[in-house]
């Protein structure tokens, strides 16, 4: 990158960061282009070189989350030694750090944009999870009587709607089947993450044969 790209990557950084310090502070309604500029000392015309709108600035903050999740799945698509569903897990928990910080601005994220998840990412988000599960398919940790792509549709369905739930319906707001909204977003998705792991794993069960007597049958899932 050449001195001029660098200063480029600066002015934006720093456009970035000002305007996330006062959408916390003053959030995002009140907050202007003009407070981001003047505190910067710098044009309007100088902010919209790099940011449209007050918008664009919650969608590079999102993207950021996103690109960080992104490169998390794609490292583990590849980590061949350890079992699937615990670099699923990791997944989980990661995604949890990133927003159980800061609920507020989280909030504002949620309700601004669709947390940098466009088609593109969407579709590559979706092809990782489907290898990590059929990488667990043959591995005899994840049942296979369920097509990869699907589970791979149900923990991206699982993740987000916990994710939009504990940020869009925190306390007395929450939706009136259960308050799982309430508390720390790493207990929601974890538990969440329990029940799909749950009915995801490969795991022995009993079963009785004619003579009644109880033998294991390893490989096959409490739901088939």
């Amino acid at each position: 990158m050449g001195l001029r790209e660098e200063k480029k990557a600066e002015q934006r950084r720093a456009i970035l960061v000002t305007a996330l310090e006062l959408f916390r502070a003053q959030g995002f309604e009140s907050t202007r282009v003009a407070d981001v500029t003047d505190r910067l000392r710098i044009s309007e015309g100088t902010f919209f070189n790099y940011f449209p709108c007050k918008a664009a600035v919650l969608d590079a903050a999102a993207d950021d989350i996103l690109d960080r999740a992104t490169v998390l799945l794609h490292h583990d698509v590849a980590d061949h030694d350890r079992a699937v569903l615990a670099r699923l897990e990791e997944l989980v928990q990661d995604f949890a750090a990133n927003f159980a910080g800061d609920r507020e601005f989280a909030v504002q994220l949620a309700l601004h944009t669709r947390l940098g998840l466009g088609r593109e990412r969407e579709q590559q988000t979706h092809r990782f999870l489907s290898e990590l599960c059929e990488e667990g398919q043959r591995r005899g940790e994840i049942r296979a009587d369920v097509p990869a792509r699907q589970l791979a549709e149900l923990f991206m369905a699982v993740v987000l709607v916990t994710v939009s739930n504990w940020l869009l319906y925190p306390g007395d707001e929450s939706p009136p089947t259960d308050g799982a909204a309430e508390g720390p977003l790493d207990e929601a998705l974890l538990q969440a993450w329990v029940v799909f792991r749950d009915g995801t794993a490969v795991v022995p069960r009993t079963v009785k044969r004619r003579s009644g007597r109880a033998v294991g049958a390893a490989g096959r899932h409490p739901l088939s």
